[in-house]
């Protein structure tokens, strides 16, 4: 029993997903510290990155939630870890494999995403009119 591509989609996804929440909580300390913008626009700011940040925990929490009802198991390999790359096994009634994440090449995937939630917000935001 392989695993499907939806599946390795979701291992890659329950992967990348967990470092967008610092980065996103890092500029909202910085926005809420920053005292020189209008008040109004830094607060819409704020709000727009506590949703974005509350959507990202909610995508993380379902894909682990459908990994676990699927009997698969992500962990990282810490004993392989190094400054430049990351392992991570998963595993499933017996079958195994690895998922190696590079640290150039996350930086690409992690903007990806990020935009991706950003057009997210914005179309929910259109939709309001």
């Amino acid at each position: 029993m392989n695993f499907k591509p939806e599946e390795l989609t979701l291992i890659k996804e329950s992967v990348l997903l967990p470092f967008l929440l610092p980065i996103v909580d890092r500029n909202l300390r910085e926005m809420e510290e920053d005292k020189n913008g209008g008040a109004f626009m830094r607060q819409l700011y704020i709000s727009s990155g506590n949703l974005l940040y509350r959507e990202i925990e909610s995508d993380i929490r379902k894909i682990k939630q459908t990994l676990r009802s699927t009997g698969i198991r992500v962990w990282e390999n810490e004993s392989k870890r190094d400054n430049q790359t990351r392992y991570y096994s998963y595993s499933r009634g017996g079958y195994e494999g690895e998922l190696t994440i590079l640290r150039n090449l996350v930086r690409g995937e992690i903007a990806a995403r990020l935009k991706g939630y950003m057009n997210r917000l914005e179309q929910s935001l259109r939709a309001v009119k």
